[in-house]
């Protein structure tokens, strides 16, 4: 993973704490994702059942068999006690920033891996400290102390 010329980041900077990166790393958060599909009808109706208050939708997968009564219930009265404006916040996360991209994930991911295979590698977006040798990086860790 170290000679890597780019790495594809599956996440997207806006959903992550503010850190520098190198010029390789490219993120292509939602990669993974798939398009929305509609709901099966029963469920349609269930949300739209329920009004301006919206539901919360929070699983557990598999892990939901080895969960008490008890547990559910606390689980159960503490997501209803989530403020209204979480759910404006989340709105908003999901579609004025995650999806307001120049392009899709997936076509930025195959521009990086075409850009690469057409240049030969991306050596030029690489830190030069990679390129190191063992005793070159002791060296400088002992400078920096």
């Amino acid at each position: 993973m170290g000679r890597a010329d780019i790495w594809l980041m599956r996440t997207y900077w806006d959903f992550d704490f503010p850190r520098p990166f190198l010029p390789n790393f490219k993120f292509v958060g939602g990669i993974h994702c798939r398009p929305a599909k509609p709901l099966p009808e029963d469920m349609e109706e269930f949300v739209q059942s329920s009004g301006d208050a919206g539901i919360v939708v929070f699983t557990l997968g598999s892990f939901i068999k080895n969960i008490t009564t008890e547990k559910g219930n606390m689980v159960a009265s503490a997501l209803a006690q989530i403020p209204k404006r979480y759910k404006e916040k989340a709105m908003w996360l999901s579609t004025s920033i995650f999806h307001d991209r120049p392009m899709s994930p997936r076509d930025e991911a195959v521009f990086w891996i075409e850009f690469t295979m057409r240049n030969k590698g991306a050596k030029h977006l690489r830190a030069q400290a990679h390129e190191l040798t063992w005793y070159q990086k002791g060296k400088t860790k002992r400078k920096a102390e």
